[in-house]
C-alpha cells in the first residue's frame, strides 16, 4: 500500500476541497426510516420491538439505556418475529457484539460473523451501499446526531467505525439475488460523490482506521464517478476530471487499467469511449 491519504494531505485539505468543488449545499438522497427500541420481555427474553414516536430518536415509554439495541431500517420493513429472536438469542451467546446489519437481499452478503472494516469494502463493491437494503442493529451507545435527516448509511458508519466486528443476519425481502456486477456498475452522481466522502471525513476523524476506510470509499467511488461518465458524457467533465486528479493522485492502483483512470482520466475516459463505440455492450 502506498502512503496514506493524511500523509498527503491534511483533513482541512480536504474540508477546503468540499467546499470549493461544489458552490450547493449537497445532501445525501435518502428514503424514509424506520427507528425501533429492542425491549426484552421478562422471563421470556423475547425482544419486542418500540418504534419510535417521531421522525427522531424518542420513544413514548421511556428512553433507551446506552446498552439497549436500536433498530434502524427503512420505513416500510416489519420487523419479523424470527429476526427478533435470532437477535435475542445471538446477544446471549455474543454479548460483547454491538452491531449487526441485517442482509435484505438473498444471497448478497455471507450470513456470520465479519470484520467491519472488510463489510464496509464489501457493501461498496456488490453495490449494496448506496441503497437501502439493510437494517442495522445498534446499541444505543453508538447513535450520534441522530434526527430526520439520518440516513441508513450514516447509521452503518456509526456501527462499523466503533466496531471491530459486526455479525450479517440474512433476512432477504427480496427473492431475486442482487448480481455484484450490477450493482457495481451503478453509476454515482458527482454531487452524491461529494456529499457521501464529507460525511465519511466527519465521522471518521477521529479514529486510527481513517485513512483505510475513506481509501476503500475513493476507490471505488471514483471507479463509478468515471463509469458514468463513460455512459453518459460526450467528453469528461472538469468536476470529475479534478476530484479524480486529487484524490486519484494520493492513491497507489491495484493494476495497469486502474492506475491509468487515476494518473491519466482524459486518455482512460476516450479510450473507454471508443472501445464503447466498437463494441456499445462493452463495461469496464
Amino acid at each position: 500500500m502506498g502512503k496514506s491519504l493524511d500523509a498527503q494531505h491534511s483533513n482541512n485539505n480536504d474540508e477546503t476541497l468540499l467546499s470549493t468543488l461544489s458552490t450547493k449545499q449537497l445532501s445525501a438522497s435518502q428514503s424514509p426510516i424506520g427507528c425501533y427500541w429492542l425491549q426484552k420481555s421478562l422471563p421470556s427474553g423475547r425482544y419486542i420491538a418500540n418504534k419510535s414516536s417521531s421522525a427522531g430518536y424518542t420513544f413514548s415509554n421511556g428512553t433507551p439505556d446506552d446498552d439497549d439495541f436500536i433498530v434502524i431500517c427503512p420505513e416500510a420493513y416489519a420487523l419479523p418475529e424470527n429476526l427478533l429472536k435470532e437477535i435475542a438469542s445471538l446477544s446471549d451467546t455474543l454479548p460483547e457484539l454491538n452491531c449487526y446489519l441485517i442482509s435484505l437481499v438473498k444471497n448478497a452478503l455471507p450470513q456470520g460473523l465479519q470484520n467491519s472494516s472488510a463489510l464496509f469494502q464489501k457493501l461498496h463493491e456488490q453495490g449494496l451501499w448506496q441503497h437501502d437494503l439493510f437494517a442495522v442493529v445498534l446499541r444505543a451507545a453508538q447513535l450520534r446526531e441522530f434526527s430526520k435527516e439520518t440516513t441508513l448509511q450514516d447509521v452503518m458508519l456509526m456501527g462499523l467505525l466503533n466496531t471491530q466486528s459486526v455479525w450479517v443476519v440474512q433476512q432477504s425481502v427480496n427473492e431475486s439475488p442482487m448480481n455484484a456486477q450490477t450493482g457495481l456498475k451503478h453509476p454515482v452522481s458527482y454531487q452524491q460523490f461529494i456529499s457521501d466522502y464529507e460525511r465519511l471525513t466527519r465521522l471518521t476523524q477521529f479514529i486510527p482506521e481513517k485513512n483505510h476506510f475513506r481509501e476503500i470509499y475513493l476507490r471505488h467511488a471514483l471507479t463509478q464517478l468515471m463509469r458514468g461518465e463513460c455512459s453518459q458524457q460526450r467528453q469528461l467533465s472538469a468536476n470529475v476530471q479534478h476530484a479524480i486528479d486529487y484524490f486519484g493522485d494520493k492513491m497507489k492502483a491495484k493494476n495497469y487499467w486502474e492506475n491509468l483512470m487515476l494518473k491519466q482520466p482524459v486518455i482512460f475516459f476516450t479510450l473507454m469511449k471508443l472501445r464503447r463505440k466498437l463494441q456499445p455492450q462493452y463495461q469496464f
